[in-house]
């Protein structure tokens, strides 16, 4: 979906370059399909990524007032 490789995600992960994923299980994650959404038209508009930074931080907050609910 992305056309990233998996080492590409998961560096931009500890960059706050991408969104979290979500543990299902021992070995296995997901990912908010609306969150990736997101990033996709982020970079498509072009972004700087101080602008992905803030994107994935707002979408890391929201995610956290969800648990909270």
């Amino acid at each position: 979906m992305t056309g990233c490789s998996r080492s590409k995600i998961y560096a931009d992960m500890q960059s706050s370059l991408f969104p979290s994923s979500i543990r299902l299980g021992a070995r296995s994650v997901t990912w908010v399909d609306y969150e990736i959404d997101e990033w996709i038209e982020a970079r498509i508009a072009g972004k700087t990524d101080d602008e992905i930074k803030a994107l994935i931080a707002s979408q890391k907050a929201a995610r956290e007032a969800l648990a909270a609910v």
